[in-house]
């Protein structure tokens, strides 16, 4: 199991996460997805500052409000709560 965005590697500019080993195709496909490992990659990130929508079944976005330091610190806080996640 590993978790991705819905549409894989992507240069867009929103996406989601979910944690499954199958393609999320539809919101059936996405229901199968670990719900408790999304929870477990939520509040840890929670803890770590980032405030994310409480459903993987939301969309996350980028801005230009968003600093080169603000996208660093996500990125770093994502490592580090996936492995929490992943545990």
């Amino acid at each position: 199991m590993r978790a991705r965005g819905r549409y894989g590697e992507s240069d867009r500019l929103h996406d989601d996460v979910v944690f499954t080993d199958s393609a999320v195709t539809d919101y059936d496909s996405a229901k199968l997805s670990d719900t408790k490992r999304f929870g477990r990659f939520f509040h840890a990130m929670l803890e770590r500052g980032i405030y994310l929508p409480p459903s993987q079944f939301e969309a996350l976005f980028v801005s230009t409000a968003h600093s080169e330091e603000d996208i660093e610190r996500t990125r770093q806080a994502a490592v580090d709560s996936f492995e929490i996640a992943m545990n």
